[in-house]
């Protein structure tokens, strides 16, 4: 058996997000469809984590095992993957891996980028949100202190969720601005289902000035999902790199370290 590792970026747009599911295109099912043509085996892949449907990617890692070894070199199976995806998938680098890796598992941190324009844009549309409210970053950036280091985010999290426990570390948590943007960076641990899009959709809210620090004080304070929440467009979010330790060296003469 041979376990390769992959470095995938997406335009999720018109997915129904990473995992395959009866209904709806996703990210996963397309790749595996692209991996069985080019392999000529079956092949199931497992993601870092799950993104939902319109968030995107420029950096999420899957895993897949073979049962025969590739007919080419590992440095050419990327690009034979790619003539047979969509546009919108690409899938970056390949990687030989131990038996025992797992993309999920493994990862010790994710991060997470989003993008509010500040005015209409036509060339970003579809990876950012414009938001038509005028926004302090001050109040923006003081929310976003209050979420480093560890917490229930049970307030920030889709009802759906069939996650028991909701403690997350995170690491950074800042608001960057310019005279075109405002950019939204965080990393952790692990990531709750809709938690990056509730945790900025709030946070605008005391940008904006309907909500004060207080109220999303509260959601932290208090973890509850009766909490009255706001869910940021999915268009704005990237998972911009998924970490893993050092002994593994994954993908490091992609990044160029």
């Amino acid at each position: 058996m041979l376990r390769i590792a992959l470095l995938i970026e997406y335009e999720g747009t018109k997915y129904s997000g990473w995992q395959s599911q009866p209904n709806g295109v996703t990210i996963q099912s397309t790749l595996e469809q692209a991996l069985e043509k080019v392999t000529q085996q079956a092949v199931r892949i497992l993601g870092s984590g799950r993104t939902d449907a319109g968030v995107h990617a420029a950096g999420q890692v899957a895993h897949l095992d073979l049962m025969r070894d590739l007919s080419m070199p590992i440095e050419r199976f990327p690009g034979a993957i790619n003539t047979q995806l969509p546009n919108s998938i690409r899938v970056l680098a390949a990687q030989v891996v131990p038996a025992q890796f797992n993309a999920r598992f493994q990862a010790i941190a994710r991060e997470y980028q989003y993008t509010i324009t500040i005015q209409p844009r036509a060339l970003n549309r579809k990876l950012s949100w414009f938001c038509k409210y005028k926004l302090n970053p001050d109040d923006l950036n003081r929310c976003a202190r209050l979420i480093l280091g560890e917490h229930d985010f049970t307030s920030f999290c889709a009802s759906i969720s069939d996650t028991e426990n909701k403690v997350c570390h995170v690491s950074e948590s800042v608001w960057l601005a310019d005279a075109n943007y405002l950019i939204y960076k965080i990393s952790g641990t692990r990531f709750l289902h809709h938690m990056v899009r509730m945790l900025v959709g709030t946070m605008v809210e005391v940008g904006r000035g309907r909500w004060k620090f207080d109220q999303f004080q509260r959601l932290l304070d208090e973890p509850t999902q009766d909490h009255h929440k706001v869910t940021a467009p999915a268009r704005g979010l990237v998972l911009k790199r998924v970490r893993y330790p050092e002994s593994l060296m994954l993908f490091r003469e992609y990044y160029g370290e």
